[in-house]
């Protein structure tokens, strides 16, 4: 059987990295996000005036409404993790039973620099990656650069 290389497991971390990109903001909502987070900040600046002018009568009317902005402030959260429902039974899958089927047992890749190792406390940076962690860390670098790709070149922020 032919196991990956390095270049495989970047390959891989590319793939996972663009269908999470793409799932999280499908069903993250950011636009849907963006209008609650618009929403909560003029209430708590207008929470904010009416407190610092004293205007008791504003603040009462503003607590009243404050069941009101609780309820946004779950629904944003529940935006939030609609896409964590799907990644991590996805990460979960790749990680165990993907990874180890397309690696090599021991597969190691030795890298010129070392990075931080928060797993093993004896070893805190180590300049050598296995399969997964080759593929947390490219996961992380691809998830990144799609991020800033798409809302710095592309101006997709609000979509």
């Amino acid at each position: 059987m032919a196991y990956f290389d390095w270049t495989g497991g970047v390959l891989l971390a590319l793939v996972f990295a663009l269908a999470s990109f793409a799932i999280s903001r499908t069903l993250g909502n950011r636009r849907r996000v963006k209008e609650i987070q618009k929403e909560i900040n003029g209430f708590n600046a207008e929470l904010k005036k009416a407190a610092d002018s004293k205007d008791e009568k504003k603040v009462k009317q503003l607590t009243e409404r404050e069941s009101q902005v609780t309820k946004l402030m779950w629904e944003m959260m529940g935006y939030s993790f609609k896409p964590l429902l799907v990644l991590l039974p996805l990460f979960w899958i790749a990680y165990e039973f993907v990874l180890p089927a397309l690696f090599a047992p021991g597969f190691i890749v030795h890298l010129p620099f070392s990075l931080p190792s928060n797993i093993m406390f004896w070893e805190p940076w180590k300049d050598y990656l296995g399969a997964r962690g080759l593929f947390i860390y490219s996961l992380v670098v691809m998830g990144m650069v799609l991020e800033l790709i798409a809302t710095k070149v592309l101006k997709m922020d609000g979509i």
